[in-house]
């Protein structure tokens, strides 16, 4: 059996590698591309934090969702 909260850890470590990754394209497109200029930089940056804000959003809408209905069930 898998305790939950092994689970929530594992995932939390997931998340936390996913966006240290996310957020360190920028920085790899202006070493790999240097003709980028800082304003597309900016641009590709924003992207992807708007990106993550979205995701973060939209799980944390989910987990308030799910605990809604876990509630009502009890």
């Amino acid at each position: 059996m898998v305790l939950a909260e092994d689970v929530t850890a594992r995932w939390s470590d997931v998340c936390s590698t996913v966006r240290q990754k996310m957020l360190s394209i920028p920085t790899s497109a202006a070493a790999a591309l240097p003709s980028m200029s800082r304003a597309e930089l900016d641009i590709i940056d924003r992207l992807i934090r708007d990106g993550l804000t979205e995701l973060a959003d939209e799980l944390t809408k989910e987990g308030a969702t799910r605990s809604e209905e876990h509630t009502s069930e009890l």
